[in-house]
């Protein structure tokens, strides 16, 4: 898997471009399934990482 050639800096930048893209609307909330990758491979490193689930409400 290339999420786990990434350095733990890069890993966790990705992860924060992923969730801030998500919730700006510019990505999918199909791509939460890439941000639950990031943090398993975060977790195995011993580092934690998490996201907020939410969906924006239309108005």
């Amino acid at each position: 898997m290339p999420y786990n050639k990434l350095s733990d800096k890069n890993l966790i930048c990705l992860h924060n471009f992923f969730l801030t893209h998500i919730h700006q609307g510019t990505l999918s909330a199909i791509m939460f399934n890439e941000v639950k990758l990031l943090e398993a491979i975060a977790r195995k490193r011993g580092i934690l990482l998490f996201s907020f689930w939410y969906r924006p409400r239309h108005k």
